[in-house]
């Protein structure tokens, strides 16, 4: 017999269970040559993009090109759970 699926309010009441008690992680990521930088700080994503799209063509990086030899940084900063 297949295992039972999650229902949908199911899922609802554990992302809003999830939601009031997470906290960003915090991140620092190196950016090497020809500018060493880094970004510290609490966020709620930090993606590496080569290309503009990802899964489903959702535009994450808009400046990103796949033949600049180059990788974008995308970060969300910590948001309010509101």
């Amino acid at each position: 017999m297949p295992a039972q699926t999650p229902s949908g309010p199911a899922y609802l009441l554990g992302a809003l269970r999830e939601l009031g008690r997470y906290c960003a992680p915090r991140f620092t990521i190196h950016a090497g040559a020809p500018a060493d930088t880094a970004i510290t700080g609490r966020m709620l994503l930090a993606f590496v993009a080569n290309g503009r799209y990802c899964g489903g063509r959702m535009l994450v990086a808009p400046q990103a090109r796949q033949d600049d030899g180059a990788f974008d940084v995308v970060t969300i900063d910590d948001v309010g759970r509101l």
